[in-house]
Protein backbone atom coordinates (compact mmCIF):
# COMPACT_ATOMS: atom_id res chain seq x y z
CA UNK A 1 0.00 0.00 0.00
CA UNK A 2 2.85 2.48 1.12
CA UNK A 3 4.24 1.78 -2.24
CA UNK A 4 1.20 2.71 -4.41
CA UNK A 5 0.90 5.78 -2.28
CA UNK A 6 4.27 7.18 -2.84
CA UNK A 7 3.80 6.28 -6.89
CA UNK A 8 0.17 8.21 -6.76
CA UNK A 9 1.83 11.17 -4.73
CA UNK A 10 4.96 11.02 -7.48
CA UNK A 11 1.94 11.26 -10.47
CA UNK A 12 0.55 13.86 -8.70
CA UNK A 13 3.47 16.22 -8.28
CA UNK A 14 4.48 15.15 -12.19
CA UNK A 15 0.93 16.44 -13.04
CA UNK A 16 1.67 19.71 -11.19
CA UNK A 17 4.70 20.40 -13.06
CA UNK A 18 5.46 19.12 -15.88
CA UNK A 19 3.45 21.98 -17.86
CA UNK A 20 5.29 24.24 -15.41
CA UNK A 21 8.63 22.78 -16.56
CA UNK A 22 7.43 22.29 -20.21
CA UNK A 23 6.79 26.23 -20.72
CA UNK A 24 9.99 27.28 -19.24
CA UNK A 25 12.00 25.22 -21.60
CA UNK A 26 9.55 26.02 -24.63
CA UNK A 27 10.39 30.40 -24.00
CA UNK A 28 14.35 29.44 -24.76
CA UNK A 29 13.65 27.48 -28.34
CA UNK A 30 12.28 29.07 -31.65
CA UNK A 31 8.82 27.21 -32.52
CA UNK A 32 9.38 24.92 -35.32
CA UNK A 33 6.98 26.09 -38.51
CA UNK A 34 5.16 24.01 -40.68
CA UNK A 35 5.37 25.16 -43.81
CA UNK A 36 2.24 24.56 -46.60
CA UNK A 37 2.93 23.69 -50.51
CA UNK A 38 4.55 26.97 -52.33
CA UNK A 39 1.58 28.42 -54.56
CA UNK A 40 1.72 30.77 -57.16
CA UNK A 41 0.60 34.13 -57.06
CA UNK A 42 -2.65 34.85 -58.99
CA UNK A 43 -2.91 38.20 -58.99
CA UNK A 44 -6.98 37.74 -57.36
CA UNK A 45 -7.66 38.89 -53.46
CA UNK A 46 -8.33 35.76 -52.46
CA UNK A 47 -4.58 34.88 -52.48
CA UNK A 48 -4.57 36.90 -49.40
CA UNK A 49 -5.11 34.42 -45.92
CA UNK A 50 -7.74 35.25 -44.03
CA UNK A 51 -7.90 32.76 -41.56
CA UNK A 52 -8.31 33.70 -37.64
CA UNK A 53 -7.76 37.34 -36.98
CA UNK A 54 -5.16 39.50 -38.06
CA UNK A 55 -2.14 40.71 -35.59
CA UNK A 56 0.00 42.61 -37.95
CA UNK A 57 0.78 42.85 -42.24
CA UNK A 58 3.69 44.39 -43.65
CA UNK A 59 4.83 45.16 -47.10
CA UNK A 60 8.09 46.22 -48.91
CA UNK A 61 5.71 47.35 -51.95
CA UNK A 62 3.18 49.86 -51.89
CA UNK A 63 0.55 50.07 -48.75
CA UNK A 64 -2.99 49.58 -49.08
CA UNK A 65 -5.74 46.65 -47.96
CA UNK A 66 -6.08 43.55 -50.10
CA UNK A 67 -9.02 40.92 -49.07
CA UNK A 68 -10.00 43.53 -46.25
CA UNK A 69 -5.98 43.31 -44.96
CA UNK A 70 -4.57 46.19 -44.38
CA UNK A 71 -0.76 46.45 -45.24
CA UNK A 72 1.60 48.90 -43.93
CA UNK A 73 5.12 50.48 -45.10
CA UNK A 74 6.09 49.73 -41.06
CA UNK A 75 4.96 47.49 -38.19
CA UNK A 76 5.41 47.33 -34.29
CA UNK A 77 5.43 43.53 -34.39
CA UNK A 78 7.14 42.82 -37.70
CA UNK A 79 10.56 43.88 -38.23
CA UNK A 80 13.40 42.85 -40.60
CA UNK A 81 16.82 43.04 -40.38
CA UNK A 82 19.63 41.76 -42.60
CA UNK A 83 18.56 43.23 -45.97
CA UNK A 84 20.62 44.82 -48.09
CA UNK A 85 18.05 47.18 -49.60
CA UNK A 86 15.13 47.64 -51.36
CA UNK A 87 13.92 47.08 -54.87
CA UNK A 88 11.34 48.91 -56.16
CA UNK A 89 10.77 51.83 -59.12
CA UNK A 90 12.37 54.57 -57.28
CA UNK A 91 15.28 52.83 -55.73
CA UNK A 92 19.00 53.00 -57.53
CA UNK A 93 17.68 49.77 -59.38
CA UNK A 94 15.49 51.49 -61.52
CA UNK A 95 16.38 49.77 -65.05
CA UNK A 96 15.75 46.51 -62.85
CA UNK A 97 11.60 47.85 -61.52
CA UNK A 98 8.45 46.06 -61.90
CA UNK A 99 6.95 46.18 -65.02
CA UNK A 100 3.08 47.07 -64.89
CA UNK A 101 2.09 44.92 -67.85
CA UNK A 102 3.34 42.41 -65.71
CA UNK A 103 0.21 42.67 -63.47
CA UNK A 104 -2.11 42.67 -66.09
CA UNK A 105 -5.64 41.68 -64.88
CA UNK A 106 -4.56 41.72 -60.79
CA UNK A 107 -6.28 43.17 -58.90
CA UNK A 108 -4.99 46.90 -58.35
CA UNK A 109 -3.98 46.62 -54.79
CA UNK A 110 -2.52 43.43 -54.77
CA UNK A 111 -0.18 44.15 -57.76
CA UNK A 112 0.67 47.37 -55.65
CA UNK A 113 1.36 44.97 -52.82
CA UNK A 114 4.69 43.27 -54.53
CA UNK A 115 5.58 46.33 -56.48
CA UNK A 116 8.87 46.18 -54.16
CA UNK A 117 10.50 43.99 -52.00
CA UNK A 118 13.37 43.70 -49.68
CA UNK A 119 16.51 41.60 -50.59
CA UNK A 120 19.24 39.91 -48.93
CA UNK A 121 22.63 39.90 -50.43
CA UNK A 122 25.45 37.45 -49.36
CA UNK A 123 23.55 36.85 -46.10
CA UNK A 124 19.99 36.01 -44.08
CA UNK A 125 17.77 38.27 -43.56
CA UNK A 126 15.98 37.64 -40.18
CA UNK A 127 11.77 38.42 -39.53
CA UNK A 128 11.05 39.28 -36.34
CA UNK A 129 7.65 38.31 -35.65
CA UNK A 130 7.11 40.41 -31.46
CA UNK A 131 4.33 40.32 -29.33
CA UNK A 132 3.41 36.77 -29.33
CA UNK A 133 1.20 35.11 -26.47
CA UNK A 134 3.08 31.77 -25.16
CA UNK A 135 0.74 28.99 -26.56
CA UNK A 136 -0.95 30.71 -28.82
CA UNK A 137 -0.74 29.37 -32.68
CA UNK A 138 0.08 31.60 -35.54
CA UNK A 139 -0.24 31.69 -39.21
CA UNK A 140 2.36 33.51 -40.92
CA UNK A 141 2.16 34.48 -45.24
CA UNK A 142 4.95 35.18 -46.60
CA UNK A 143 4.87 36.81 -50.28
CA UNK A 144 7.21 37.30 -52.72
CA UNK A 145 7.87 40.24 -55.44
CA UNK A 146 8.87 39.53 -59.25
CA UNK A 147 12.32 40.11 -60.46
CA UNK A 148 14.31 39.26 -63.33
CA UNK A 149 17.04 37.58 -62.11
CA UNK A 150 17.25 33.58 -59.88
CA UNK A 151 16.68 34.77 -56.67
CA UNK A 152 14.76 31.73 -55.10
CA UNK A 153 13.98 32.31 -51.75
CA UNK A 154 12.83 29.92 -49.02
CA UNK A 155 12.15 30.86 -45.04
CA UNK A 156 13.08 28.68 -42.14
CA UNK A 157 12.57 28.86 -38.44
CA UNK A 158 16.71 27.44 -37.73
CA UNK A 159 15.83 24.18 -38.25
CA UNK A 160 12.55 23.29 -40.49
CA UNK A 161 12.30 25.24 -44.33
CA UNK A 162 9.89 25.77 -46.63
CA UNK A 163 10.28 24.82 -50.48
CA UNK A 164 11.83 27.60 -52.87
CA UNK A 165 9.61 30.32 -53.97
CA UNK A 166 10.61 32.36 -56.74
CA UNK A 167 12.19 29.03 -59.06
CA UNK A 168 12.77 30.27 -62.84
CA UNK A 169 15.37 30.81 -65.22
CA UNK A 170 18.78 32.46 -65.60
CA UNK A 171 19.01 35.75 -65.53
CA UNK A 172 17.24 37.63 -68.50
CA UNK A 173 17.99 41.19 -69.99
CA UNK A 174 16.66 44.04 -67.74
CA UNK A 175 13.92 45.46 -67.85
CA UNK A 176 12.40 41.92 -68.68
CA UNK A 177 10.87 40.24 -65.60
CA UNK A 178 10.92 36.27 -65.65
CA UNK A 179 9.69 35.83 -62.59
CA UNK A 180 6.44 33.62 -61.49
CA UNK A 181 5.65 34.96 -58.06
CA UNK A 182 4.80 33.08 -55.27
CA UNK A 183 3.52 32.94 -51.66
CA UNK A 184 3.75 30.48 -48.69
CA UNK A 185 2.21 30.39 -45.50
CA UNK A 186 3.56 28.52 -42.46
CA UNK A 187 1.71 27.56 -38.92
CA UNK A 188 3.27 27.35 -35.26
CA UNK A 189 2.50 27.79 -31.68
CA UNK A 190 4.49 30.55 -29.88
CA UNK A 191 6.52 29.08 -27.19
CA UNK A 192 8.15 32.65 -26.44
CA UNK A 193 6.93 36.50 -26.96
CA UNK A 194 9.23 36.17 -30.42
CA UNK A 195 9.36 34.53 -33.76
CA UNK A 196 12.31 34.46 -35.91
CA UNK A 197 12.10 33.81 -39.43
CA UNK A 198 15.38 33.42 -42.03
CA UNK A 199 15.56 33.57 -45.75
CA UNK A 200 17.60 31.36 -47.82
CA UNK A 201 18.37 30.14 -50.75
CA UNK A 202 21.23 28.64 -53.00
CA UNK A 203 21.85 31.66 -54.59
CA UNK A 204 23.61 35.48 -53.17
CA UNK A 205 20.33 37.09 -53.15
CA UNK A 206 16.90 36.25 -51.32
CA UNK A 207 14.08 38.31 -51.67
CA UNK A 208 10.62 39.31 -49.79
CA UNK A 209 7.78 41.67 -50.86
CA UNK A 210 5.39 41.18 -47.94
CA UNK A 211 4.29 39.63 -45.44
CA UNK A 212 1.07 39.18 -42.51
CA UNK A 213 0.76 37.43 -39.37
CA UNK A 214 -2.61 35.95 -37.82
CA UNK A 215 -4.02 34.48 -34.49
CA UNK A 216 -5.49 31.30 -35.65
CA UNK A 217 -7.67 28.84 -32.92
CA UNK A 218 -5.93 27.10 -30.87
CA UNK A 219 -5.16 23.41 -31.61
CA UNK A 220 -6.78 21.03 -29.17
CA UNK A 221 -4.36 20.13 -25.99
CA UNK A 222 -2.28 16.39 -26.82
CA UNK A 223 -3.79 13.60 -25.22
CA UNK A 224 -0.81 12.01 -23.18
CA UNK A 225 -0.68 15.87 -21.47
CA UNK A 226 -5.07 15.47 -20.76
CA UNK A 227 -3.88 11.68 -19.39
CA UNK A 228 -1.17 12.76 -17.23
CA UNK A 229 -3.54 15.68 -15.37
CA UNK A 230 -6.36 12.83 -15.00
CA UNK A 231 -4.19 10.49 -13.57
CA UNK A 232 -2.88 13.18 -11.03
CA UNK A 233 -5.86 14.24 -9.95
CA UNK A 234 -7.19 10.46 -9.36
CA UNK A 235 -4.36 9.83 -7.43
CA UNK A 236 -5.33 13.27 -5.36
CA UNK A 237 -9.15 11.82 -4.81
CA UNK A 238 -8.05 8.38 -3.29
CA UNK A 239 -4.98 9.96 -1.26
CA UNK A 240 -7.70 12.26 0.27
CA UNK A 241 -9.75 9.31 0.17
CA UNK A 242 -7.76 7.02 2.39
CA UNK A 243 -6.67 10.25 4.86
CA UNK A 244 -10.52 10.37 5.55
Amino acid sequence: MAVLVGALRLALVLAVLLPALMSVRAHATNAPIAWSAVAAETGAARDIVTTGSLVAALTFGTPGTVNSVSFGATSADITLSGESGLLSPVSPYAAYSFDPSLFTGWDPAYAALVSGAAYGHGSAMMLSLSGLSVGQSYLVQLLESPWDANWQTSFSDGANSSAALMVFGDLVAAPTISAVTDYVTGVFTATSGRQTIYSNGPYADTLLGAVQLRAIPQPVDEPPALALLGFGLAGLWYLRRQSG
